[in-house]
């Protein structure tokens, strides 16, 4: 089916792909802003995202689900962002 899409067809999906992507972006640093987050882990004196349950206090205090806590620890913590 996508391959029956014209040019023009397909620069418009790669924009909405890109705009629900900076959309997904936002929202992560809304709900959890990096400079919050990384002074709640520098409290903590750190955290392990693969092992420490602390995570999950993380998530309640961010009102968040566990999956997008994890996701955000790591993206910061790994990625840098």
């Amino acid at each position: 089916m996508s391959d029956d899409l014209t040019p023009g067809q397909k620069s418009y999906r790669r924009g909405l792909q890109v705009m629900d992507e900076e959309a997904d972006l936002f929202a992560v640093e809304l709900l959890m802003p990096k400079a919050l987050l990384l002074e709640d882990i520098r409290k903590l004196g750190g955290i392990d995202i693969e092992t420490d349950h602390r995570i999950e206090s993380l998530a309640k205090r961010y009102r968040v689900s566990l999956q997008l806590m994890t996701m955000r620890l790591g993206q910061l913590l790994l990625g840098g962002r």
